[in-house]
């Protein structure tokens, strides 16, 4: 006995040991190996090139810099800000950012290192999740280490870096789960259901979308164990708290809340596909599949919902040796059936429409769309539950036998892990740091020194930044969003627009419209906000100025930023552009339609009876109706015929029409020109998104689009929606003229030219 004392704390120096090796030392060897020479580059690259990234660090930066602080940024979506949790930003970490960045303010220059150092430890803390859990269930250390870096490397999730990197969070699952497990087996005692509830609050504080997929999996796994008692259902109240609390901040906090846009663009349409589960997305696999069998609807799994090669090829092995039934002696089966329940529900196998419901109390579900990503947790259930099997089975093996199925499982999952780290380090390593001084020319810091001297009220970009779950139109230069990114957090000048939000419907119709073509009419709010103000523009330098929207007054101050942008200030006053006159049109081959209700007495007709005329100021249209709600409506389910004709002359036409874009939305409409040759046999052969619209007024976007018309061919122009909503588009104006000549006349209190209107002051 007393000897056994004495090697007691022999015994606990080699389990700590064995601990710090297989637990600590592991990942961290691993991350500088794998990823090598990324770590010793940390704060002079960019994590992305892509557009998701370039917003995530932009907001980082200014909480790192002091420049924004809670909830709402007043540098986004000028000028009327946005929410931090609408930005996809991370703001647990943007929080974080402020409060270190501000009590060590000589690390600001490395705040961008800061933000790499902590995407890279990521995988430190899975691997120490996973480490945990398998220990939990009886592992030893090497096995539970081998474990924890396999499903830390393959992680689907984890390829989320490559820009969106408040989704990439694999760390917060495992815990998850350990507390859950716990939770099960320790009936008696709330501690792990507290302990669950904390990280579905921190995954809700990350991404509500992370908060959403693991408060979801938490829920089905306690509920589905024992679904008739009280005690079950009080601990899912206390799992679902952290979501419910979220759902009344941010009911408090938004202040656009009421009116973001209620049809999202692909709220329902990007469902996961089998093959976008069995096959994988990225790595050598895909690379070999892709030679050999085309494509195969891998490349498809471009939000990373995949299981990787690796858990098959060691689901089939634990299948050979016999070991089936472990599966479900890893977790318990409530958890296997809250993992198969989510991936089903992400493959729209039940039908995301009869879901619509749960879009409407989980606003979440709508604006960030992906729903594919609830198949995230069975991932994690696999790979686990195949991996404790996996061990089981080569407990029971003889050593040289053990040693070569081991080698057999983990070579491929190395080779596979490989791949991964190699997609995200060619990523990783593309894009400077332009937020570091080293990296900025003096022509950069030249234009940095004209927004600090000049205090404009906003940047604007040519062409205009915006893009979210509204689709409003807008473009997305890497380049030239990236500088006006930089330049804005450095500057400390608001923009105007931006990519990857989801504002309020109207407000984005407004900022469109005023960034959008010449002669538009700034609201209100605008010309308020910029009334004795400048604004900074950044525009290729190559730019073509007679199709500028600011031709009519060029900028002055002018700067180039680098060899091809250029930095100017322009008067807000000036930004606004008289729309010209024209000669009312003499050409038989002019098709105009107000599209008014018979109320409005000189409404033409729809279709072949559409008002052909030679003078557009016949008094017989009398004053041109408002949009309104007394605009013509058209179910959006049903192909609406503007025109059909027989006889257009051979030439080129555009073809426009106004679409109420206020009305729930109307991304998914199409205004498209049919082609009908003499066989009765028709094609399209042009179509246009009124969502992608350059020229917006008053929450109206003018949808446009040109064609080509041959001699003996019917032509059909027509309106369709294909969203699964039956509400109806409110649509006005529609105008079909030959590109060669200009339409202008006088209606009331408008002035019109080729279908663009403005009100006469």
């Amino acid at each position: 006995m007393e000897e056994q004392l004495q090697k007691t704390p022999v015994v606990l120096r080699l389990e700590a040991s064995k601990t710090l090796f297989w637990a600590w030392v592991l990942p961290i060897v691993a991350v500088l190996l794998l990823y090598w020479p990324l770590p010793i580059h940390l704060n002079q690259v960019l994590f992305s090139y892509w557009s998701d990234a370039d917003r995530a660090y932009r907001v980082y930066a200014e909480f790192a810099l002091g420049h924004a602080s809670g909830c709402w940024l007043d540098s986004w979506f000028f000028p009327f800000a946005e929410h931090l949790f609408y930005l996809d930003a991370n703001p647990l970490l943007c929080w974080f950012s402020a409060g270190f960045f501000s009590l060590f303010p000589s690390l600001r220059p490395y705040m961008v290192g800061v933000f790499n150092g902590l995407v890279l430890a990521q995988l430190l803390f899975t691997h120490l999740g996973w480490y945990r859990l398998g220990r939990y269930k009886g592992m030893p250390a090497m096995a539970a280490g081998i474990l924890a870096l396999a499903l830390s490397l393959l992680a689907p999730q984890w390829l989320k870096n490559n820009g969106n990197f408040s989704l990439a969070y694999t760390a917060l699952f495992p815990y998850l789960c350990l507390a859950l497990l716990k939770s099960t087996e320790q009936s008696n005692t709330l501690r792990p259901i507290f302990s669950a509830s904390f990280w579905v609050a921190l995954s809700v504080l990350i991404h509500p979308y992370l908060g959403l997929v693991n408060g979801s999996f938490a829920l089905l796994w306690v509920l589905l164990a024992k679904p008739f008692k009280f005690q079950t259902w009080f601990r899912a109240f206390l799992l679902a708290l952290p979501l419910l609390l979220f759902v009344v901040f941010l009911k408090w906090s938004d202040l656009a809340s009421n009116f973001r846009t209620q049809e999202p663009w692909g709220a329902t349409d990007n469902q996961m596909s089998l093959a976008q589960w069995l096959l994988p997305g990225v790595g050598h696999v895909n690379e070999w599949l892709n030679v050999w069998i085309g494509d195969a609807g891998s490349s498809q799994a471009w939000e990373f919902a995949f299981i990787p090669w690796s858990v098959w090829w060691t689901l089939l092995w634990v299948f050979v040796l016999g070991y089936g039934k472990s599966l479900f002696k890893a977790l318990p089966r409530s958890a296997v059936f809250a993992g198969l329940g989510l991936l089903l529900f992400a493959s729209g196998l039940f039908g995301l429409s009869r879901f619509s419901w749960l879009f409407e109390v989980v606003p979440y579900l709508k604006q960030f769309r992906f729903v594919m990503r609830f198949a995230w947790p069975m991932y994690g259930v696999l790979g686990f539950s195949v991996g404790l099997a996996f061990y089981s089975a080569l407990k029971n093996t003889a050593p040289l036998r053990r040693s070569f199925l081991l080698a057999l499982v983990l070579m491929p999952a190395g080779i596979e892990a490989h791949g991964h780290i190699r997609f995200l380090t060619d990523i990783h390593l593309k894009t400077p740091n332009l937020y570091s001084e080293s990296h900025q020319s003096e022509e950069f810091k030249a234009g940095l020194a004209l927004l600090r001297s000049e205090k404009p009220a906003a940047l604007l970009t040519e062409p205009f930044l915006f893009e979210g779950s509204l689709m409003t139109a807008g473009e997305n230069p890497v380049e030239l969003r990236r500088l006006a990114y930089v330049l804005s957090v450095l500057g400390n000048v608001p923009t105007v627009g931006g990519i990857l939000i989801r504002p309020n419907e109207e407000q984005a119709l407004a900022t469109g419209g005023f960034s959008s073509e010449p002669w538009y009419t700034p609201s209100p709010h605008f010309q308020r906000a910029l009334k004795g103000k400048i604004l900074a523009l950044l525009y290729p330098k190559d730019l073509d100025w007679n199709q500028a929207r600011w031709s009519h007054r060029k900028p002055f101050k002018v700067l180039a930023v680098d060899s091809t942008y250029r930095l100017g200030l322009i008067r807000a006053e000036d930004w606004m552009r008289v729309l010209p006159l024209a000669e009312a049109a003499e050409r038989d081959s002019v098709h105009f339609n107000l599209l008014a209700d018979q109320s409005y007495p000189g409404a033409a007709p729809y279709g072949n009876k559409a008002k052909h005329f030679n003078r557009l100021a016949d008094q017989s249209y009398g004053e041109a109706p408002p949009y309104g709600n007394k605009a013509k409506q058209i179910p959006r389910s049903e192909y609406h015929v503007l025109l059909d004709s027989l006889g257009l002359n051979p030439e080129a036409y555009e073809a426009s029409l106004w679409v109420d874009a206020r009305q729930s939305n109307s991304v998914n409409g199409v205004l498209f020109v049919e082609e009908v040759n003499e066989q009765g046999q028709g094609q399209w052969i042009a179509q246009a998104n009124p969502a992608r619209s350059r020229c917006l007024d008053g929450g109206w976007a003018r949808c446009s689009l040109t064609f080509v018309a041959r001699p003996n061919m019917r032509y059909r122009i027509a309106l369709t929606a294909y969203d699964f909503q039956s509400k109806a588009f409110g649509v006005n104006r529609f105008m079909l003229r030959p590109l060669d000549i200009d339409v202008g006349g006088v209606f009331g209190a408008y002035r019109m030219w080729n279908n663009h209107w403005q009100e006469i002051p």
